[in-house]
């Protein structure tokens, strides 16, 4: 499966699933991650966008496949 853009609020991914070149994802309260979770950025970026305090947890892994992916996190005002 793969996703493009989008938010995912409150998310537990139990299937593999891919970013891939140019894909932005927002994450808002929390992302479990069960199985694999693959950010291919190559040659433009996959970006996982995180807002607020969140967690990142689960079993599975979350995999940097590709030159341009990046993680970020960024804090919301109370």
């Amino acid at each position: 499966m793969r996703l493009k853009l989008g938010t995912l609020d409150g998310v537990t991914l139990d299937s593999d699933l891919t970013m891939e070149n140019q894909d932005n994802v927002i994450v808002v309260n929390g992302l479990t991650i069960n199985r694999a979770l693959t950010m291919e950025g190559h040659p433009n970026f996959a970006q996982l966008s995180f807002h607020g305090v969140q967690t990142l947890g689960g079993a599975g892994q979350l995999i940097f496949g590709g030159t341009n992916s990046i993680i970020t996190c960024r804090r919301t005002q109370p």
